[in-house]
């Protein structure tokens, strides 16, 4: 694989579903289940060619199904796309949410009333290593240094062209801490103990968007921060009612 093909992957891509609307999810990057572990359908090269022809928003399920070859019904145990489904439901019932995601296959939708981001834009199977792209940046550092601020300016304008979205859920700190740095931000409340943080961010002239800082939306390695379908549920709920209060 040569570096011209991962250069076409960097920038033409955000993520899943509608980018104009209301809710949008933010997280860090993709695990290429497609390439990797007990689902896998393809080689990490013929992942890559896919990815390099995709638009800044695509179907989740055409994706998954269509493109990837991956029935989502034959995904097994608990994802971030769970907890997903647990903040746009408002709901923790298992039934519910499978059902949403696996049956009726809602998520990430292009006429859906969500947008599922994804920070960083190449699949691999640990956040914190650079493997399987070793032979293009030395190491994490060197890839987020040359992507992660085109990456953000591409969220930034990709949201000041999409006037409705109106609540940024992010379980990437790397997101947060940037907008904190660029712009007018402050704490509105923080709710379940402190894990959750919602901001009001001045995005332009006119323009506020509420962010909701989450934990990470799967397991995390520290308790404290382990996310229940309980507690997100009830700050699903009493966001988006703050948010019509205001």
């Amino acid at each position: 694989m040569d570096k011209s093909l991962i250069n076409q992957c960097l920038y033409n891509w955000l993520g899943y579903g509608n980018p104009n609307a209301m809710t949008w999810f933010v997280g860090t990057e993709e695990a290429g289940a497609e390439f990797h572990g007990n689902n896998k359908t393809l080689e990490h090269e013929e992942s890559m060619l896919i990815r390099s022809e995709f638009n800044l928003a695509m179907d989740f399920r055409y994706v998954w199904e269509e493109l990837y070859k991956l029935p989502l019904e034959g995904f097994k145990g608990k994802r971030v796309w769970h907890y997903m489904a647990v903040f746009l439901l408002n709901s923790d019932n298992s039934h519910e949410i499978k059902n949403y995601i696996f049956n009726y296959k809602k998520l990430g939708r292009t006429n859906s009333n969500h947008f599922l981001c994804e920070l960083l834009p190449l699949p691999k199977p640990s956040k914190g290593r650079i493997e399987p792209y070793k032979h293009f940046w030395r190491s994490i550092t060197d890839y987020h240094d040359e992507v992660l601020p085109k990456r953000i300016d591409l969220i930034l304008n990709t949201l000041s062209s999409n006037q409705k979205v109106k609540l940024i859920v992010c379980y990437e700190s790397l997101f947060v801490g940037e907008v904190v740095k660029r712009y007018n931000i402050m704490i509105l409340e923080e709710c379940n103990n402190e894990h959750y943080c919602l901001y009001l961010w001045q995005f332009s002239k006119g323009r506020t968007i509420f962010l909701l800082s989450t934990p990470f939306f799967g397991q995390s390695r520290s308790k404290k921060l382990t996310l229940s379908y309980k507690g997100l549920k009830e700050t699903a709920i009493h966001t988006k009612r703050t948010i019509q209060n205001k």
